[in-house]
């Protein structure tokens, strides 16, 4: 039973310092944010340039749905290192951060 408590008792101590040092940690609540809402955006943006081009084949030719998966997919990989390129993510977390800092 000794071996069972002295587990709890460090799982517990493990679990208050990953409280303090990621819960509250706003630097990791601004990353994750921000990776979310560009994430959404890529998500998005290659969603509707799929659409546009299989609307615009449509009368052409019939554009099979695992085509319009996999083109969503290699647009939307595109697009994200696009994004990543332009060091835009790492920009709007370092403006957050230094907004949120200014209390």
């Amino acid at each position: 039973m000794q071996r069972v408590d002295v587990y709890l008792s460090s799982t517990v101590l493990n679990s208050c310092v990953l409280c303090t040092r990621t819960v509250k940690n706003r630097e990791f609540w601004v990353s994750t944010a921000v990776d979310f809402a560009v994430s959404v955006a890529v998500g998005v943006a290659a969603a509707a340039v799929v659409a546009g081009v299989v609307a615009l084949l449509a009368p052409v030719a019939p554009v099979a749905l695992s085509v319009a998966i996999v083109a969503t997919t290699v647009v939307g990989i595109g697009i994200s290192v696009g994004v990543d390129a332009t060091g835009f993510p790492n920009a709007a977390k370092t403006w957050i951060n230094s907004l949120l800092s200014q209390k």
